[in-house]
C-alpha cells in the first residue's frame, strides 16, 4: 500500500493544477506498475489507498467534484494536503545529516521535530545498531514497548502516522500486527483449505459446522473445507487472521443476514480481498422461501442511506439483475426502520436438503 502512496504523492506533487483528476492518478499507476496494477488489487487497492491518504491527512477530496460510478466510489477529483511549515535551512541541513535514512520532509518545522524527536531517535538508534531483538520479528505492541515504552503507540493512529511521515511501516522494525483469532471448523484440518465460507451469527454456523461433521459440505456445486464464524461485524478486524494459515490458493464465500448490516459487511469484506464474494444461492434461498411473505419483519437501523447504498451496488454485482428489485427491499432504510430475512431462515433441516456429500 505504500509503496502506492508514494507514487501518487510523486504524481501529485509533479501535477500543474492544484485539483487532480482520480482517473489522471490511476492511470498514471497503470503505467508505472503495469500488470502490477492488476494483480495487486488493481482498482479496489486504488481506492482503499487514496482513501487511507485521506485519512492519513496527506490528500483531500474535491467533495464539489462529486464521486465516480465505480464500486467502491472515490471523488472525481483531490489535492495534497500543504502544511505551512517554519523551514530553517541550517535545520534541515542537520536532519538530512543526522537522519539519512527517514524521509524528514514532515520535520522541517523546529517545534514539530522537537515535538517527534524523542520517538524520531529512538527509531534511528534501533535501525542503527545490532541488537538481538532487532533480529527477532516482535509482534508490534511488543516492538512498541521496547523502543517507546508505550505498548499502543506503533498501531495508534499518532503512531501509523508518525512511521508514514518517515517513510516507514512496521516490517522495517521488524513487526506485525497480531488479529483477533476467529471460531472456525475445518473437516480435515491437516489440508489447507481451499475453499472457505463466512457465516455471519452463531446458529447459522453451528448448523452449516454440523452439517459438516456429518460428511455434508456442499452446496450448489461448491465444496467448502473450512467454515469461519464471523461474529458480525468483527469479522472486518479478525478476517487477516487468515493469513496465519499461509495459504496460497483459495476462494472465500459469504452467508449472513439480508439485511443492510449484512449486506454492508459483505461489501467491506469485499474491499479487503476482492477473492471474497456473497454465497448468492444461499441468499437467493432467503428470497424463494420468505420473500413473498408480507414484509413484518423489521428492525431499528441507524446506518446512512448513503453508505448502504453504496454496499449494495458491489453486493449487487453478484446476482442476475432480476433480483435487483428484491434486494433493495431489505436495505431501504426509512425512519430508521427496515425490513430484513435473518439467515436463520435457512434453518438445519433446509441446510441439510439442500446439502450433498463429497
Amino acid at each position: 500500500m505504500r509503496r502506492w502512496e508514494t507514487f501518487i504523492m510523486e504524481y501529485m506533487n509533479t501535477y500543474r493544477k492544484n485539483f487532480v483528476k482520480t482517473v489522471d492518478i490511476e492511470q498514471y499507476l497503470k503505467t508505472i506498475l503495469k500488470q502490477e496494477y492488476d494483480d495487486d488489487g488493481g482498482y479496489f487497492r486504488f481506492s482503499s489507498t487514496l482513501k487511507n491518504m485521506v485519512e492519513e491527512e496527506k490528500i483531500q477530496p474535491v467533495k464539489a467534484r462529486g464521486h465516480n460510478h465505480q464500486t467502491p466510489p472515490v471523488f472525481n477529483e483531490y489535492r495534497l494536503v500543504k502544511l505551512e511549515r517554519r523551514t530553517n535551512p541550517t535545520h534541515i541541513k542537520k536532519l538530512m545529516t543526522n537522519y539519512p535514512l527517514f524521509n524528514m520532509t514532515a520535520f522541517y518545522d523546529e517545534a514539530e521535530f522537537e515535538k517527534w524527536k524523542f520517538y524520531i531517535d529512538r527509531v534511528h538508534a534501533f535501525l542503527t545498531n545490532n541488537s538481538d531483538t532487532k533480529k527477532e520479528m516482535f509482534k508490534a505492541n511488543e516492538r512498541s514497548f521496547e523502543l517507546f515504552r508505550n505498548e499502543k503507540f506503533l498501531l495508534d493512529k499518532e503512531g501509523i502516522k508518525f512511521l508514514a511521515n518517515l517513510g516507514l511501516t512496521l516490517s522495517d522494525l521488524n513487526c506485525r500486527r497480531t488479529y483477533e483469532p476467529f471460531v472456525e471448523y475445518q473437516p480435515d484440518p491437516s489440508r489447507k483449505p481451499k475453499t472457505i465460507l463466512i457465516i455471519e451469527n452463531r446458529d447459522t454456523f453451528d448448523s452449516v459446522k454440523e452439517l459438516m461433521m456429518d460428511g455434508i459440505n456442499t452446496w450448489s456445486g461448491i465444496t467448502f473445507d473450512m467454515v469461519i464464524y464471523g461474529e458480525g461485524d468483527k469479522i472486518q478486524r479478525s478476517y487477516y487472521f487468515l493469513e496465519e494459515y499461509q495459504l496460497e490458493d483459495y476462494e472465500v464465500y459469504y452467508f449472513g443476514d439480508l439485511d443492510a448490516r449484512g449486506i454492508h459487511i459483505c461489501s467491506e469484506l469485499i474491499k479487503i480481498d476482492n477473492r471474497i464474494k456473497p454465497f448468492t444461492p444461499f441468499y437467493i434461498e432467503l428470497l424463494n422461501c420468505y420473500g413473498h411473505e408480507p414484509l413484518t419483519r423489521t428492525i431499528e437501523r441507524k446506518l446512512k442511506q448513503t453508505i448502504i447504498n453504496d454496499s449494495l451496488r458491489l453486493f449487487s454485482v453478484f446476482f442476475e439483475w432480476a433480483y435487483m428489485d428484491e434486494l433493495k427491499k431489505y436495505t431501504e432504510i426509512i425512519q430508521n426502520v427496515q425490513t430484513y430475512i435473518p439467515q436463520e431462515g435457512l434453518n438445519l433441516a433446509i441446510l441439510r436438503e439442500l446439502g450433498e456429500r463429497r
